[in-house]
């Protein structure tokens, strides 16, 4: 990790401004560098995509919710002749600069990218796919954003998620963490603007039909501790009749 990309994790996201503002200020000095800093920290992403991928239907149209530099849309690289629209939306102008540049480089003329506050974004026509990768945990108003892209799928449509979590202490949830897991990673991550919890997979598991979940733990480069992250796929209502 380089010098520029510590300090500003060291100093954490900034507490000042609008959540645009914040997280322009957290990533323009790591844009850059972001794939290769959160290449061994964010696991399980190109699993996830590939089992949202499977599901889709030819001229599916699909949006990526918290797309970064578009990293996460090489996962769709194969199936990119096959879909529909993609549409790639973030609210981090430094991020979103990366993703276009990704985008013209790769010549994927279906992926658009949108800068957009997930909350409110509605997209041209009803989604066949959505998905959020480690995204879901960077945005306050996580049930609102959550609620928005649900709205914006088609019945039967399947949304997919990654990211860190922490159980709560009830025994709900698909694995229960120890105390010190519960205490730690919420308050590890806060510091750079990621609220760990269980809501968000509790809230997934309840909107629609789970067909893939797996919970696992993964290494944070240089400090020798494992995070948990959870994967899901669900599908969310059904086709209408006829």
């Amino acid at each position: 990790m380089d010098a520029a990309t510590a300090w500003r994790m060291v100093r954490g996201m900034p507490r000042q401004g609008t959540h645009q503002e914040k997280l322009s200020g957290f990533y323009a000095a790591q844009a850059d560098r972001y794939d290769t800093v959160r290449e061994g920290l964010l696991h399980g992403r190109d699993g996830m995509v590939a089992a949202l991928a499977a599901r889709l239907a030819d001229g599916a149209a699909v949006a990526e919710i918290g797309c970064g530099t578009g990293r996460n849309l090489e996962c769709l690289g194969p199936h990119l002749d096959r879909l529909g629209p993609v549409w790639a939306v973030d609210l981090c102008p430094p991020l979103l600069a990366k993703c276009r540049e990704r985008i013209a480089a790769r010549g994927w003329e279906r992926v658009e990218a949108v800068e957009a506050d997930a909350t409110v974004w509605v997209p041209p026509r009803p989604l066949d796919a959505v998905f959020f990768s480690y995204s879901l945990t960077m945005i306050p108003p996580w049930r609102a954003a959550l609620d928005r892209a649900l709205a914006n799928l088609r019945p039967g449509g399947v949304i997919g998620v990654v990211d860190f979590w922490v159980s709560g202490s009830d025994g709900g949830d698909p694995e229960r963490h120890g105390a010190w897991t519960r205490w730690f990673w919420p308050r590890w991550f806060r510091h750079d603007g990621v609220h760990l919890g269980p809501d968000r997979l509790r809230a997934l598991r309840a909107a629609g039909a789970v067909e893939d979940l797996r919970t696992d733990r993964g290494r944070i480069p240089g400090i020798g501790l494992s995070v948990p992250w959870f994967s899901l796929v669900a599908r969310v209502g059904s086709p209408s009749a006829g």
